[in-house]
Parts: structure tokens; C-alpha cells; sequence
């Protein structure tokens, strides 16, 4: 990376138009120094001109500064001098600096910690605080009782520089692997710890883009070329040396980057994703070593994302044409795209961004007009909650308490958090009133739908001799309930999937 050097022009403009003479006179006085402009001279450091004729597009003109391109000696000296003039100059500023740094840690929460995350009997979380800066991951059981499970302060205090890039959990919850930049060179390697007991480091994986567990004893991870293009999945097994890792899928064609991420428990996808293709392969967490289910051959033109849940796949895709996205689903069996088909269209004024699949829902983080709206997916085809204000919107996300309960059916939060930042009032009164006509559509939906109770109520009462099966509704295909809240209003965290391993990041 390219040192980053703050130059003689660039402190001279930032001295001339940020500080009037009466300002910096007050301050001087105020802390007890010189005038800036009246301190000891500090010489610019000259730079050398090399006037070098260029061409380009039909214009001809005189490049002094060419010199710089090739880096070298020359440049690595003057980039020298200019750091150095850089820190005598503010040199001047050092009490003014230390005063505002010290009413800026006065502002400061003096804890962070992010929301609890659910995962079987524990819930997990980090916190930040003064005295320990950086975060550190904690997990609370059913009886309140606390445990740190990685401590980054801990890590930073036998290195100058740490950097934590993923942390994830086995499915067991017994061990944890996270990767650490150790030098700020961005090449980062995994580590492998026992959750249990004392901090107790299993395995070390070195050349390590990103990682997910494929069970609770293997793990997959990506591994950079030499461009830093991650172009290979390996698998490693709990407890042997990373020589004995094997090469689950290669991705040789430079346009393409391979990328891991979980579904639900049962499976990992494998995603060779270029800028206008994508490819799927999904890798059994059950039984890693079975080989990997291929979804849809790359297709020139076709972008797919895929998901699981209870035997079916969920594809957020461009098919057809679909430049906003779509959703469309397939059996496990036949993944294919002969097999696809639609379950929430393209809509014209509605592009899908993301997707997250639950035990029973599926939610679509979109933009609506523009505006951010999620949609929820009732998957088991029954009547989507509506939430009829912001406080109420959290509540169709969750399932019903009792999937809580079953670590078959795992669901998680997902918070919704609303903040005011004090809109005009001609943009408030525009929310409301569309806010008035969605409860208006909401209410004439809910007296239709009374209605056709009644009707099949009077039907049945009409046909005394119809056995119940006779009169029984269809199945109701899933419904789609879409939530779109004031851009100054909605801040949507998703804190965790249906079998998710991501340990909540600040």
C-alpha cells in the first residue's frame, strides 16, 4: 500500500482557509504558544522539476512531475521530507490537539456492547469500553452466567497491530475460529479455540481469506492468489495440520472470485461470482466429504444467490430478465433452473438487495420507490402479521415462541430501531399521510377478508350434510406482506439466521 503523506501544499491551504488571524490569535494566547505565523520558520521541502513532454487524445503539454510515477530513491526521499516537515509543523498543534482529543472522550459512551444474539441455550454479544477498546465477544447462558469467549485486547497485547476480519462458531458452539491481520498487510490467517475452559488455541491456518464451519469438526476456508483474488476452497479437519487439508473446489478463470456463506445448518454455498455471472455449489454439512451439488452451471447474463430451508432452495436471481431481482424457489433434488419458479415477480418499482431465509419466513431487504422496505415471506402459507406502526414491525419477523424452543427450527431477531432525526415538517406530514392510507388499506383488507369468513361460514351451514374435508379451504399460497417506513425512520440490523454462526460485530 502506497504511504499515505501529508504535503507542504496541502497544510499551507489547510492553514489558510480554515484559521482566521483573530481565531489563531485567540488560540495562541488561549494555550499559551506562539503565533503560527510568527513561529520558527519551518522550510517547505523543495521538489525537483523534470520537464517531460506528453501526448495523449491530440493535446501536448509539459509534465514536471513524471518523475514521481516509477516511485524509486528520488521519490522515497522527498516523500521523506515531506513527513517530516508534516510533523514539525504540527508539532504547534500538540496542546491544542491533546485538549480536543481529551473533550471528544468526554462525549464517548463509556461502554458499547451490540444486541444479544440467541443461538440454542446462549446468547452472545461484544461490548467495547474505555479501559478495553477493542471488542470482546461474551456469551451468557440461561442462568445469567457470563463468558468471554475471544478477547481482541488480549490479542493486540503481543502484537503492534491486530486486525480481526470473521469470527465463527462451530455448530457445536464448542469451538471458535476467527482470522487476524497481525501487520496491516490485509494477508490474513485463521485461528482455531476451544470455547470451553481456558483460552486454548487448536489449529492455525495461514493464507486465509474467509472461513465458515461445515459442521462442528471441519472447516472450509478460501485462500488468495497471488492478485489477492480468492480462487480456491480447501477443508480443513478439526485437529490435523493444515498440510493435510484438501482442495474442495479451484476457480481458474481470473474473473471470478470464489465466496463461502452459510445457509442454514445443512448446508455451505460455494459462490464464483463475476461481474455479470454467478455459480452455486453447495457443500453438505452433514457429511462435508460427499461431493459438492452443483445449482446452475455459470450462464452468460445469469446472477443467482441461493439459500435453504427445509429441503427447498430459495434463488434471489435476475432470470428472465429481472434487472430488480426476483425470488424464485426449487426442490433440493432438481436445483436447476429448468426447475425454478416464481415466488415473489420482479416488481418495476421495487429492487430486492439481500435476502434472509428463517425457519418459516423469508425477508427481502428492498428499495421501494426508492426508500427502504423490507417484505416478509410467510413460507408455510399462512396470514402474514402486519404491523401497523414501527414498534409493532418487529414482531413479523419472529415466529411464534415455541420455535424457540426447538433447535430444529432456530429463528433470531431481527431489531428494528427507529431514530428521529428531526425531518422538516412538510416531510413529516408526507409520511404520515401515507402512513394514514396504508392503515386505511389495511383495514378495508381485514373487513374482506371477515367477509369471505362469513360467506364460508353460511355455505357450510347451508350443506349440514358436507363432511368438514369437503368445505376445507385450500392452502394458502405464501403471502407477502411489504413494510415501508420513512427513510428517517428505519435502521434495519439483521442480528441472525436460522442457523448462523456469525458472532455479532460491531
Amino acid at each position: 500500500m502506497l504511504t499515505t503523506s501529508i504535503t507542504a501544499a496541502s497544510v499551507n491551504t489547510f492553514k489558510t482557509q480554515l484559521l482566521s488571524a483573530s481565531w489563531q490569535e485567540g488560540v495562541c494566547r488561549s494555550f499559551g504558544f506562539l503565533s503560527l505565523w510568527s513561529s520558527r520558520q519551518i522550510n517547505t521541502p523543495p521538489v525537483r522539476r523534470q520537464p517531460r513532454c506528453r501526448e495523449a487524445y491530440g493535446h501536448t503539454w509539459k509534465d514536471g512531475y513524471s518523475w514521481m510515477e516509477g516511485r524509486g530513491r528520488a521519490f522515497d526521499k522527498h516523500l521523506d521530507q515531506e513527513n517530516k516537515y508534516a510533523r514539525q509543523y504540527l508539532q504547534q498543534w500538540k496542546k491544542l490537539l491533546a485538549c480536543l482529543r481529551k473533550e471528544l472522550e468526554t462525549k464517548e459512551q463509556s461502554q458499547l456492547a451490540t444486541f444479544p444474539e440467541r443461538w440454542g441455550k446462549f446468547s452472545y454479544c461484544t461490548e467495547q469500553s474505555k479501559a478495553r477498546p477493542l471488542p470482546t465477544y461474551i456469551r451468557t447462558d440461561l442462568e445469567g452466567q457470563e463468558q468471554v469467549i475471544l478477547d481482541v485486547n488480549q490479542i493486540q497485547a503481543n502484537s503492534a497491530f491486530v486486525s480481526i476480519g470473521q469470527v465463527k462458531l462451530s455448530a457445536d458452539q464448542q469451538t471458535i475460529a476467527y482470522t487476524v491481520d497481525k501487520d496491516g498487510s490485509e494477508a490474513f490467517e485463521a485461528r482455531l479455540q476451544s470455547t470451553e475452559g481456558p483460552v486454548n488455541e487448536l489449529d492455525t491456518l495461514a493464507d486465509v481469506s474467509s472461513i465458515e464451519w461445515a459442521g462442528s469438526s471441519a472447516l472450509v476456508y478460501t485462500q488468495p492468489d497471488a492478485q489477492g483474488r480468492p480462487f480456491r476452497v480447501m477443508k480443513h479437519r478439526l485437529g490435523e495440520p493444515q498440510e493435510k487439508d484438501v482442495c474442495v473446489l479451484q476457480e481458474d478463470n481470473e474473473d471470478c472470485f470464489l465466496a463461502l456463506a452459510m445457509t442454514d445448518s445443512a448446508y455451505v454455498t460455494i459462490n464464483s461470482n463475476s461481474k455479470t455471472a454467478s455459480e452455486v455449489h453447495l457443500l453438505s454439512c452433514a457429511d462435508p466429504n460427499q461431493p459438492l451439488k452443483l445449482v446452475q452451471p455459470r450462464t452468460a447474463g445469469l446472477e443467482y444467490f441461493v439459500s435453504h430451508s427445509q429441503g427447498q432452495l430459495y434463488i434471489l436471481t435476475n432470470a428472465n430478465g429481472a434487472a430488480n431481482y426476483q425470488l424464485m424457489t426449487a426442490p433440493l433434488h432438481t436445483p436447476c433452473s429448468i426447475h425454478w419458479r416464481s415466488l415473489v415477480p420482479e416488481r418495476p418499482s421495487t429492487a430486492v438487495e439481500d435476502l434472509e431465509v428463517y425457519a418459516s419466513r423469508a425477508v427481502l431487504y428492498e428499495r421501494h420507490q426508492g426508500r427502504p422496505a423490507v417484505s416478509v415471506l410467510n413460507l408455510l402459507g399462512q396470514a402474514s402479521k402486519v404491523a401497523e406502526s414501527e414498534q409493532q414491525a418487529a414482531d413479523v419477523f419472529q415466529d411464534s415462541p415455541a420455535a424457540w424452543t426447538s433447535e430444529q427450527q432456530q429463528t433470531a431477531h431481527v431489531l428494528v430501531q427507529v431514530h428521529n432525526p428531526l425531518p422538516t415538517l412538510q416531510h413529516q406530514q408526507h409520511e404520515l399521510e401515507e402512513e394514514k392510507q396504508q392503515q386505511q388499506q389495511q383495514q378495508q383488507q381485514r373487513l374482506q377478508h371477515e367477509e369471505n369468513q362469513q360467506a364460508v361460514l353460511q355455505q357450510q351451514q347451508q350443506q349440514p350434510g358436507a363432511t368438514t374435508a369437503e368445505h376445507a379451504q385450500p392452502a394458502q399460497q405464501p403471502q407477502l406482506t411489504t413494510l415501508s417506513f420513512p427513510s428517517w425512520a428505519l435502521s434495519i440490523q439483521p442480528v441472525a439466521a436460522a442457523g448462523g454462526r456469525t458472532v455479532a460485530q460491531t
